[in-house]
């Protein structure tokens, strides 16, 4: 970051937390019609049904959010005309569904956003847009069945373009109101969960373990630790709550608020306080092995954060600091104990305790995905800052084919 910007917090959206909370919002918004409920059609139709009533729905609209119904440009295209003359949108699914919707929305107020995003192809992977509010701007009610992503709150979006996901980020994709309704994740299998805590802690970890610059506050540095902190607790507790035992279905509902609080927090809280955006690697290395693999995005990041933090710990900085990297690992082995002190051989013993699954072998040879990393974030842009291409692929080479010993 430049010396002479200060640091910054604005946030938008308006939360409903606790069981029923989305019932609450869908009502409030009810009155004067035009509301238009768009939901993963893989939700239970009673459930779309009751939501639907409770809003006053006059429109219901549902996606495929897996294969080839994935979050893409074209899409919202598409429903950026259906939400043209809605008074609000509510948006209930994960995260590929709530940035098809935010994305939608986004096209309503600016008609240049969809060029914007298109221009380049998949260079740059990453689309600022100017701040942008018509009159008839829908407002937008997230209503998230799944727990990590903070999809609902935060103004960054995902979107796929000729097969390459690029990051959008504008204001207008941060929801107007959200609710953090532990009905609307019941059904969500532990192991999503776990790694819905994992994603929120990652986003803590990639940006932290680099350099702070000049203005983030100390306060900053001390909610990140606390916020990981808190999250690895609460994910360590998930391997203790059994279905069959007494009042497990409070202590979920439970859980399952304080995981999507945290969540949320670590996007409308402090800990992201004058950090540069565009600091931390992993995810930008993690995607591109995501989508040559097709794997899910936290089993990537898992597969490449280690080799990353390894290059920190031996000196690289620009992958991350050593002593940040180690006071953020100390900070999870706080509450997760058991876990080796060494901060890369612990994050895969993580993911092994944790149940995620190794990422599946790459149809793409290492040299490729770094060419394409470096097309989309590199060259130049920021993201990838001074990496090169040979040393990416020495990268993703270890990733593909190494083993970590130290």
């Amino acid at each position: 970051m430049t010396t002479d910007v200060p640091a910054l917090w604005e946030r938008t959206t308006r939360l409903q937390v606790g069981t029923g909370s989305a019932m609450r919002a869908l009502a409030e918004g009810a009155p004067g019609g035009g509301t238009v409920l768009l939901a993963d059609s893989a939700l239970p139709a009673t459930l779309i049904q009751r939501l639907a009533a409770a809003g006053g729905a006059e429109h219901v609209q549902l996606m495929n959010a897996d294969g080839e119904g994935r979050s893409d440009l074209t899409r919202s295209v598409m429903l950026s005309d259906l939400l043209r003359g809605a008074r609000r949108v509510v948006a209930v699914g994960g995260g590929t569904v709530l940035d098809l919707v935010a994305l939608a929305r986004l096209l309503c107020a600016d008609k240049g956003a969809a060029a914007r995003i298109q221009h380049g192809g998949p260079r740059p992977g990453l689309v600022i847009c100017p701040p942008a509010r018509s009159p008839h701007t829908p407002a937008l009610l997230a209503l998230p069945t799944t727990i990590g992503t903070a999809a609902e709150v935060s103004p960054v979006a995902t979107t796929v373009l000729d097969g390459h996901r690029k990051l959008v980020i504008a204001e207008l994709l941060a929801a107007d109101t959200a609710a953090l309704d532990p009905d609307l994740t019941s059904t969500l299998p532990l192991q999503r969960l776990r790694e819905g805590v994992l994603e929120a802690m990652f986003r803590i970890l990639n940006a932290y373990v680099m350099k702070p610059g000049l203005h983030v506050p100390a306060a900053a540095d001390a909610e990140a630790m606390e916020l990981l902190g808190q999250l690895a607790t609460l994910g360590g507790r998930l391997d203790t709550t059994a279905a069959d035992t007494p009042n497990a279905t409070v202590r979920c509902a439970a859980l399952r608020t304080d995981a999507a609080l945290l969540s949320a927090r670590t996007v409308l809280g402090w800990c992201q306080l004058g950090r540069d955006p565009f600091a931390g690697k992993i995810w930008y290395v993690a995607n591109e092995l995501a989508t040559a693999t097709s794997a899910r995005k936290m089993v990537a990041t898992m597969a490449t954060a280690p080799w990353l933090w390894q290059r920190a710990l031996d000196g690289d900085v620009r992958y991350g600091q050593a002593d940040r990297v180690r006071q953020a690992w100390d900070t999870v082995r706080s509450r997760l104990p058991h876990l080796p002190a060494q901060p890369a051989a612990g994050l895969r013993a993580l993911a092994t305790q944790w149940q995620l699954p190794p990422s599946p072998p790459s149809p793409i040879p290492a040299a490729e995905l770094a060419r394409r990393a470096v097309r989309a974030w590199g060259a130049g842009l920021p993201m990838l800052g001074q990496l090169r291409t040979a040393e990416l692929r020495s990268l993703y080479t270890d990733i593909l084919d190494g083993e970590i010993t130290q």
